[in-house]
C-alpha cells in the first residue's frame, strides 16, 4: 500500500510538472507568434521555398524573388542593395534573414550582409566610391551608428552618432567630399514654452519629437559637428499637417512627431535640401546661417504646384539639377500616410519635378506597378544610363523604368519582408575570406566506387568565372587540378567520379587569374562505420595532428564557415537560431520556465504534505512526533537546482543546393 500510494504521488508530480513546461512552451511560442505578425498586411506566410538553401553556408537565409522581366537588353547593368527588416523597433538578435543584402539582375544571391551584422537591421544601405575606391554605407541601428564597409567587407569605419543614443533617425546617412564628411539626420524632444503651447490648446509644455540636420567631419576617430540645424528654431506650428485630426492632449504628453524629416541631400554650393514627411514640404536650407530659402509644398509653399504635381507623406528627395533659373527634384511621392488623410494622387509613385518662376511642374512620374499606395518609405534612383531604379518598400518591392516611364522590370520578396529604400549600381566585391567548400563522398550503389560532390562559395564574390578543383596532398600542396567547371550561382556543385581524401578549390576570374582559393578541405566519408572512414581518420591523425577538419563537425550539424564581423565594436553575443525564427528575450524564458517549476514544485510538495498526513494520522498518537520529524526533514531538504535551456543556434545542415532553373524569374511581353 505504501509503494503504491508513493508511485501515484510521484505520477502526479511528473504529470503536473510536464504539463507546467507545455504550457510554457505554448506560452512563449505564442509570444513569438505575436511579435513577428507585427507589421504591414498580417501574419509573416513565407515558407522554406521562399529561401535560399546552401550546402556551403547554412547560416545564410537569404530570400528569393519574384521577377517580372518585361525587356531584358533595355535594363541597366548594376547590382540591387537592400536591407530587409522585420520590427523597425528591433532590441534583439532577429531572424537570420534580416540584414544586408546584394544581388544581380536576376536575383541571384552575390553577399549576404546578416551574418556579419548578426542579423540586426540595417537602413539606407548603398554603394559610394571613396578616394576612387568601392565602398559600403548603412545605417546600424544596433550601434546607433553610421558603417563605411570595404569591398573585402571588413568594417572600415563606425561613426557613432553626437548626442549618443537614437540621437539620429533611421532615414540617412550620406557621405561625401570623398568620406571626409557626412550628413545625418538629427532626432530629438523639446518641450515648447507653455505660452507656445497655448497656441496649439495645451495646457502645459507640448512635447515634440522635432528632426534636423547635422553635418559631420569623419575624417578623424570621432565625428566632430560643422552645422547643426534643427526644424523647431526655424518652423512655425502652423506648417505640421500629422495627424489629419490632431489630438493636442494626446500628441504633447506622448512626445508629437510633428516634422519626421527623412531624407537630406546637398546643392553644388553647399545649402542642403531636407524633406519633411509631416509637413508635406521640402526646404532649402542656407549652409551659411541656416536660413529658409525657400518651401516647395506644405501649407506655406513658395512654389505653386502645376497640374499633377502636388506631391505628401514624401521621402527620398533629391537635387538632380540646378543653375540660376531652374532647380530639378527627384522624389518618392508616397501620396498619402497612415491613418485618415486624403490623398493628393491615385498612387504612389516617383516624380522628377522643375522648380522656376515659382512653379513646380512634373518632368516625369513612376507610377508604382500595381497603382496601389505605399504610406511609407520608399526610394527613387536616377541611374547612369538614364533610366529610374524605384523601392517600393512593402514586400521589399522594386522596379526599373525607362526614362519616359515604360516599365522593363518588377520584382518583390515575400510578405513581410520590407526593406526601407532600394538601389542599384555597379559593384566589384574582393571578399577577404577565402571561398566556403564541403567535399563529401558518396558510394556508387555496392560497387566499392565512390564519388566525390564538392560544394563551393564565396559570399560576396563578383569577378568569379571558373572554379578549379585540385587534389592536395597532407601538407596541402596542389597535386594535380582534377577538374575545371563553371561558376553556377552563389554555390556551385561538382562530381568527381573519384574518392578524393582532400582539396583546395580557386577561384579564377574571366582573364585566367587566380582571386584566391580555399582552405585545405577533406572529404567527409561515406559512412562512418565503415573501413574507409576508419582508414581516412587514421590518415588525418597521422598526417594532419593540428587539424580538426570543419566538415567532419559539419557533419554532425555543427555551422561553421560564417562570417563573424569580429572586427565590429561591442558587439555583444546573442542567443540566436539558424532557422530563421524570431526569438523572445530572456526574461520571457525566465518568466516562463520558473512559473512552471514553480508551479509543479508547489502542487508536489502539497501532495507530500496531504500523503504524510493522511499516512500519520491514521497511525494515531505518533503523529505529532512525526510531523515534528517531517518539519525537520523538510528544514535539511536539498536546495532544489532551476536550470533554463538555451538555444545553442545550431541547426542540421542542408545537403540540396537550390538550382536557378526552379528559382521564379519570368519574362513576359
Amino acid at each position: 500500500m505504501w509503494s503504491n500510494a508513493l508511485l501515484a504521488v510521484v505520477v502526479f508530480q511528473t504529470l503536473t510538472c510536464a504539463l507546467s513546461h507545455k504550457h510554457a512552451d505554448r506560452a512563449l511560442a505564442a509570444a513569438d507568434s505575436q511579435k513577428r505578425a507585427v507589421g504591414y498586411g498580417g501574419a509573416d506566410t513565407t515558407t522554406e521555398a521562399d529561401y535560399f538553401h546552401f550546402v556551403t553556408r547554412p547560416d545564410i537565409r537569404a530570400l528569393k524573388w519574384d521577377i517580372q522581366l518585361y525587356d531584358a537588353k533595355a535594363v541597366a547593368p548594376g547590382y540591387w542593395f537592400i536591407a530587409p527588416y522585420e520590427l523597425l523597433g528591433q532590441k534583439e538578435r532577429g531572424a537570420a534573414w534580416i540584414g544586408p543584402y546584394i544581388y544581380d539582375a536576376t536575383g541571384e544571391l552575390i553577399w549576404s550582409g546578416a551574418p556579419l551584422f548578426d542579423s540586426f537591421n540595417i537602413f539606407d544601405f548603398r554603394a559610394v566610391q571613396i578616394h576612387g575606391e568601392n565602398m559600403l554605407t548603412a545605417i546600424y541601428k544596433r550601434e546607433d551608428a553610421g558603417v563605411i564597409v570595404d569591398d573585402s567587407y571588413r568594417i572600415k569605419k563606425m561613426v557613432p552618432w553626437p548626442g549618443g543614443y537614437d540621437a539620429a533617425n533611421m532615414h540617412e546617412f550620406s557621405v561625401f567630399e570623398d568620406g571626409a564628411k557626412a550628413v545625418v539626420l538629427t532626432r530629438e524632444v523639446r518641450h515648447l514654452s507653455k505660452e507656445k503651447s497655448q497656441e496649439i490648446g495645451f495646457n502645459g509644455e507640448c512635447a515634440i519629437n522635432t528632426n534636423g540636420l547635422l553635418e559631420l567631419d569623419i575624417h578623424g576617430d570621432s565625428p566632430q559637428t560643422l552645422f547643426n540645424w534643427s526644424w523647431i528654431d526655424h518652423m512655425s506650428l502652423d506648417e505640421i499637417t500629422y495627424p489629419t485630426r490632431l489630438d493636442v492632449d494626446k500628441e504633447c504628453r506622448n512626445g508629437w512627431d510633428a516634422n519626421h524629416c527623412n531624407a537630406i541631400d546637398r546643392f553644388d554650393n553647399g545649402d542642403y535640401l531636407i524633406s519633411c514627411r509631416h509637413t508635406d514640404a521640402l526646404y532649402k536650407i542656407s549652409r551659411r546661417d541656416g536660413s529658409v530659402l525657400w518651401r516647395l509644398g506644405g501649407t506655406k509653399s513658395d512654389y505653386v504646384f502645376v497640374g499633377e504635381a502636388k506631391f505628401s507623406r514624401q521621402h527620398h528627395a533629391r537635387v538632380f539639377e540646378s543653375n540660376e533659373t531652374h532647380t530639378v527634384i527627384t522624389l518618392f511621392d508616397n501620396a498619402r500616410g497612415e491613418g485618415i488623410q486624403t490623398a493628393t494622387h491615385d498612387y504612389t509613385r516617383g516624380l522628377i519635378l522643375s522648380l522656376h518662376d515659382n512653379l513646380a511642374e512634373v518632368v516625369a512620374e513612376y507610377p508604382r506597378p500595381d497603382h496601389e499606395y505605399s504610406t511609407s518609405r520608399g526610394s527613387l534612383e536616377i541611374l547612369p544610363n538614364g533610366n529610374v531604379f524605384m523601392g517600393w518598400t512593402f514586400h521589399s518591392r522594386i522596379s526599373e523604368h525607362k526614362a519616359d516611364g515604360t516599365i522593363l522590370m518588377k520584382a518583390k520578396l515575400p510578405p513581410q519582408k520590407n526593406t526601407y529604400r532600394s538601389y542599384k549600381a555597379p559593384w566589384t566585391g574582393r571578399p577577404a575570406n577565402p571561398p566556403d567548400v564541403l567535399s563529401r563522398a558518396v558510394e556508387r550503389g555496392s560497387s566499392g566506387k565512390y564519388t566525390t560532390q564538392v560544394h563551393v562559395s564565396w559570399n560576396g564574390a563578383t569577378e568569379v568565372v571558373k572554379w578549379h578543383l585540385h587534389q592536395t596532398n597532407a601538407q596541402g600542396d596542389k597535386e594535380k587540378l582534377v577538374k575545371s567547371v563553371a561558376k553556377g550561382g552563389f554555390e556551385t556543385s561538382v562530381k568527381l567520379d573519384d574518392y578524393i581524401h582532400s582539396v583546395i578549390v580557386e577561384a579564377i576570374d574571366k582573364d585566367g587569374r587566380s582571386l584566391g582559393q580555399s582552405k585545405l578541405v577533406q572529404t567527409i566519408p561515406p559512412d562512418r562505420d565503415s573501413e574507409i572512414f576508419n582508414a581516412e581518420q587514421e590518415w588525418l591523425e597521422k598526417n594532419i595532428p593540428s587539424t580538426t577538419s570543419d566538415h567532419l563537425h559539419e557533419a554532425q550539424g555543427e555551422p561553421y564557415g560564417a562570417d563573424t564581423g569580429t572586427n565590429l565594436p561591442a558587439l555583444s553575443s546573442q542567443a540566436g537560431s539558424w532557422d530563421g525564427t524570431s526569438l523572445v528575450g530572456e526574461h520571457a524564458k525566465l518568466t516562463a520556465y520558473i512559473g512552471g517549476f514553480l508551479t509543479c514544485s508547489l502542487v508536489g510538495m502539497l501532495c507530500w504534505v496531504g500523503f504524510w498526513l493522511i499516512h500519520r494520522l491514521r497511525r494515531g498518537p505518533q503523529t505529532q512526533g512525526y510531523l515534528q520529524v517531517f518539519k525537520d526533514d523538510h528544514e535539511n531538504d536539498h536546495e532544489l537546482d532551476e536550470r533554463v535551456g538555451e538555444s545553442d543556434g545550431s541547426r542540421g545542415r542542408s545537403t540540396t543546393s537550390i538550382d536557378r532553373d526552379n528559382g521564379r524569374v519570368r519574362k513576359e511581353g
